[in-house]
């Protein structure tokens, strides 16, 4: 049995390992930083969630009901959210090395490095959740915006067909009507970073969660692997 939580929410804790390094990448190398959280699955969504604002934001991308990981859904979201007892968010800090922080000739210079290091990190946290969610059976994992899974193959959602992988295929936080940047600042004590002109930012930051059910008594501690991503 785990020990149950004694406050409203457990204290942001680093993950056992301090980074890992992604030097694979042809041309961005950077370090990976996990920080773990929880709270209440109430008390998340009373204090970090704008439906109406953020899937209003979800409806002006270009992805909006073109990829089954984005919206609108056809299950109620509602139900999805309320039948989970405890929130574990994890912030993944994605930090370029010195050599990176530079300005470049053009954006889309600058973005392909930025895009390779969140494709990279989401990969990473694909596999991390999937091991979390064998180890608390009944759990639910909130990954990323971009889905993965089926490579550089268009999402069957665009022919009208089914999702290839619905097992492992996930959705985001903010596709739920979660309010990322409060999420990461006032939770994990990360400010987003953004680009600005053709500069790479200092760091980029993925927020992902793990929506615990009423069974587990959950005691902030999350293993982490180092898993090989190709």
């Amino acid at each position: 049995m785990r020990k149950a939580y004694d406050a409203p929410f457990l204290p942001m804790k680093m993950c056992n390992f301090a980074s890992e390094k992604a030097d694979k990448m042809d041309k961005a190398h950077f370090s990976l930083t996990h920080l773990t959280t929880a709270l209440p699955r109430a008390e998340y969504v009373r204090d970090y969630r704008d439906t109406a604002r953020f899937t209003s934001y979800c409806a002006q991308c270009g992805q909006y009901g073109r990829r089954w990981s984005c919206p609108p859904y056809d299950f109620d979201v509602e139900k999805r959210v309320e039948q989970y007892e405890t929130v574990v968010i994890i912030g993944t800090k994605i930090t370029f090395e010195k050599t990176l922080q530079q300005v470049y000739p053009t954006a889309q210079e600058r973005n392909q490095i930025s895009n390779d290091a969140m494709r990279y990190a989401g990969k990473v946290m694909q596999r991390q959740h999937e091991k979390w969610e064998a180890q608390y059976p009944g759990s639910y994992s909130f990954i990323s915006a971009n889905c993965f899974l089926c490579g550089d193959t268009p999402c069957a959602r665009l022919e009208g067909k089914m999702c290839r992988h619905p097992e492992r295929m996930r959705h985001s936080l903010e596709s739920f009507g979660f309010d990322i940047g409060k999420t990461a600042t006032s939770l994990l004590g990360i400010d987003l970073k953004w680009a600005r002109g053709n500069e790479l930012p200092e760091y980029l930051v993925l927020v992902t969660a793990l929506f615990l059910p009423q069974s587990y008594m959950f005691n902030g501690d999350l293993s982490f692997d180092t898993p090989k991503i190709d």
